[in-house]
């Protein structure tokens, strides 16, 4: 049996021959990669901005508990006069120093001055199981 030589242009015509049945397949699996692709980046970017929704509709809610809570104040500090409170007299205010290291439970001691006469300081939280004695 006599084998034909190879040429350049057989070579060709093979190729061209057997091309689309590579190609088309491979094209048609690069697009639905492709595609998948997208599909991911999308359903990530949603994710995302439900997260972020989520986050806003608390933060929302917690600024209006927090309108309220200023109305409320202000409510308070409109009706003061009518109920007959006013801010204390210099001379109704004392001042009670106690140095931290006899307070358990407290590292460090901060003063706050008052913005308006209705505003409520919090207070050193001090664990029920210690107990605060005189000298």
């Amino acid at each position: 049996m006599k084998t034909r030589p190879v040429t350049l242009s057989s070579v060709l015509c093979v190729f061209l021959c057997w091309m689309p049945v590579f190609f088309f397949p491979f094209l048609a699996l690069l697009a639905e990669a492709h595609l998948q692709l997208r599909v991911f980046h999308t359903d990530y970017r949603t994710a995302i901005l439900n997260n972020e929704i989520q986050q806003l509709t608390q933060q929302i809610k917690d600024l209006r508990a927090r309108e309220a809570e200023l109305q409320a104040i202000r409510r308070l500090e409109a009706m003061a006069p009518e109920l007959g409170l006013v801010a204390p007299a210099h001379d109704q205010i004392i001042l009670v120093e106690v140095p931290a290291s006899q307070i358990p439970g407290v590292q460090n001691v901060t003063f706050a001055q008052l913005a308006s006469p209705l505003e409520i300081l919090p207070i050193p939280s001090v664990s029920t199981d210690e107990r605060v004695t005189s000298p």
